[in-house]
C-alpha cells in the first residue's frame, strides 16, 4: 500500500539536450541528472520516488523477510528522492577506476585504490553488477560521479531502498517470488547482488538485498557490515531538489 502526498509533477523527465563533457564543473538542477551523456555514460538510469507513507502489505509474501529485519514495515519519506533503477555496473565502475589509474602518484590515490581493493568482479561482463567492493569505495565512487556530472549523488538509505521496493511493489498483483521477478528493477533490489547504504551501524554500514553467495540466514537479516571490508556492490541516489548540486 502506498499513500503519496503532494504533487508529483517533478515525475516527467526533462526534454532538455544531455550536457556536454565540458560542462561537468557546471552546477546542474536535479532535472538535468535524469539525462545521460551522448554515448549513454556516466549519468545513471534514475527512478523518482515520491514523498509519502510507505507501507507493507498485510499479505507480505516474499518483501517480509527483506524489509522487516530492517524495520521498514512503515516508512516515511520526508524529501523526494531518486534513485538508480539498478546496481552500478562493471562498465560504469571501470570508467572510476581509470580515473583513479590516471592520478598522479601519491597519497590520494594509493587511499582510493586500496578502497577499491582486488576483490570486486572485474573479469565479469560489462553489464554485470558491481560487487566486491567495500563501502568506502562505493562513496568515493558517488563523489566523483558527482563532481564529473555535478549531481550531489550519494549512497541509498535503508528507508530510501525499501521505500523504492514498496513503490514498485504497489502495482503488483502479488508478493509471490516469480511475480516480484517479473519487475527487472524490483528483481534487481532484492536479488541482484548485496548492496551498500549509507544507514550507519555500529562499527560500519547497512546491508540490504540478496546474494546467492551469503547464507540466506544472514541475508535475511539487518547485516551490519565494516565500511572497509569488500563485501557487496551498490547504487546511488540523489534528492529531486533544485539544490542538490555540486560546486
Amino acid at each position: 500500500m502506498l499513500v503519496v502526498m503532494g504533487a508529483v509533477a517533478w515525475f516527467i523527465h526533462t526534454s532538455e539536450k544531455s550536457p556536454t563533457l565540458d560542462t561537468t564543473t557546471t552546477s546542474l538542477p536535479w532535472q538535468s541528472c535524469l539525462t545521460k551523456w551522448p554515448d549513454g555514460t556516466l549519468y545513471p538510469d534514475l527512478l523518482p520516488v515520491p514523498t509519502g507513507e510507505y507501507l507493507l502489505p498485510s499479505a507480505a509474501g516474499e518483501l517480509k523477510s527483506f524489509l522487516t529485519p530492517h524495520g521498514l514495515n512503515k516508512i516515511a519519506i520526508k524529501a523526494p528522492f531518486l534513485i538508480e533503477k539498478s546496481e552500478v555496473t562493471n562498465k560504469a565502475f571501470r570508467q572510476y577506476v581509470t580515473f583513479v589509474d590516471h592520478l598522479e602518484a601519491g597519497v590520494t590515490k594509493e587511499r582510493l585504490k586500496s578502497h577499491i581493493g582486488l576483490h570486486w568482479n572485474k573479469d565479469e561482463s560489462e553489464t554485470s553488477p558491481i560487487k566486491g567492493l567495500s563501502w568506502d569505495a562505493a562513496w568515493d565512487y558517488a563523489d566523483w560521479l558527482g563532481q564529473r556530472t555535478g549531481c550531489a549523488y550519494t549512497l541509498p538509505s535503508r528507508e530510501q531502498w525499501g521505500a523504492t521496493v514498496l513503490l514498485l511493489n504497489d502495482s503488483q498483483k502479488s508478493t509471490k517470488k516469480e511475480h516480484l521477478m517479473a519487475n527487472e528493477s524490483l528483481r534487481q533490489l532484492l536479488w541482484g547482488v548485496r548492496e551498500w547504504t549509507s544507514s550507519p551501524c555500529t562499527g560500519g554500514y547497512y546491508l540490504v538485498g540478496e546474494d546467492d553467495l551469503v547464507p540466506l540466514p544472514e541475508v535475511r537479516s539487518a547485516t551490519c557490515m565494516p565500511a572497509l571490508l569488500s563485501v557487496a556492490g551498490f547504487r546511488v541516489a540523489i534528492k529531486a531538489t533544485t539544490h542538490n548540486m555540486t560546486n
